[in-house]
C-alpha cells in the first residue's frame, strides 16, 4: 500500500509503541509524539535498535499532529481531554484522527473489565466532540492487546473492528490495518458503534484475566 505519514501520540506508552512499531515494521513514516521530546525520542531508538533503518522521528504531540496525515490518539482515557485540546489546533479536515481509547474505569480507580458511561455515546465520539468540524475520526484497534502489537517477531491473529461515519477515511484505515500481519480488519459501520467495541474491549480483558492468556477476537462467516 501507500506510504503513510502516521502520527502517534501516546505513542511513548504501551498500546501506542506497539502501533508505532508495527507501522514502521511496514515502512509507513511514524511521528511518535509524547508530553516529554525525550521519551519519545528514547523510543524512537529502542525501535530502529528493533528494526534498523526505520523511517521513525520523536517529538511533542504538536508537532507530530502537524505532520501525521493519520494520527492515532492513543493516550489513557483520562488523558483524552487534556491532550486533544493541547492538538485541536493542529488538526484539519485534511486528517484523519483514529482513536484507539477505551474508556475503561481504571481511569477512575476501577476495574479494567468495567467501562465508563461517556456522555457522548463513546471514547470516539468524545474524540470527535473536541475536534474542528469536519475532521473524519475513526476507531480501530481497541480490541487488541499492546503485547500483542509489540511482539513483532509473531503475526497478530487478531480481526480488528473499524468504525467511522467518512466511508473513504474508515478504508484507508481498514487498508492500513491490514498491513499489520495477521490482522483483518472488519467494517464495524458508523461511529457511534464504536460504544460496542469499546465494551468488547473490557469483556476481552476480563477473560484474558480469568484465563491467565492474552486472547484476541475472530469473526466467521455462514
Amino acid at each position: 500500500m501507500e506510504k503513510e505519514n502516521i502520527a502517534v501520540i501516546g505513542g511513548t506508552g504501551k498500546l501506542g509503541f506497539g502501533l508505532a512499531l508495527r507501522f514502521a515494521k511496514k515502512n509507513h513514516k511514524v511521528i511518535i509524539g509524547s508530553r516529554d521530546p525525550q521519551k519519545a525520542n528514547a523510543a524512537v531508538e529502542k525501535i530502529k535498535q528493533l528494526l534498523g533503518n526505520a523511517d521513525v522521528e520523536g517529538t511533542n504531540y504538536t508537532e507530530a499532529t502537524k505532520t501525521g496525515q493519520i494520527v492515532i490518539v492513543a493516550v489513557p482515557f483520562e488523558a483524552c481531554v487534556p491532550t486533544l485540546k493541547s492538538i485541536r489546533d493542529a488538526i484539519s479536515s485534511e486528517k484523519i484522527v483514529v482513536s484507539v481509547i477505551n474508556p475503561l474505569a481504571t481511569a477512575v480507580g476501577g476495574m479494567p473489565t468495567e467501562v465508563l458511561g461517556v456522555w457522548q455515546g463513546s471514547a470516539a465520539e468524545l474524540v470527535r466532540s473536541m475536534l474542528p468540524p469536519g475532521v473524519p475520526v475513526v476507531s480501530a484497534f481497541q480490541n487488541v492487546a499492546a503485547d500483542h502489537f509489540q511482539d513483532i517477531a509473531h503475526p497478530i491473529e487478531s480481526d480488528v473492528v473499524v468504525c467511522g461515519d467518512d466511508f473513504k477515511s474508515k478504508e484507508r484505515i481498514m487498508k492500513l490495518a491490514a498491513c499489520i500481519d495477521g490482522i483483518r480488519p472488519i467494517d464495524g459501520g458508523p461511529l457511534a458503534n464504536s460504544k460496542t467495541v469499546e465494551m468488547i474491549t473490557a469483556l476481552i480483558l476480563g477473560i484474558n484475566i480469568r484465563l491467565k492468556k492474552t486472547v484476541s477476537i475472530r469473526f466467521t462467516y455462514m
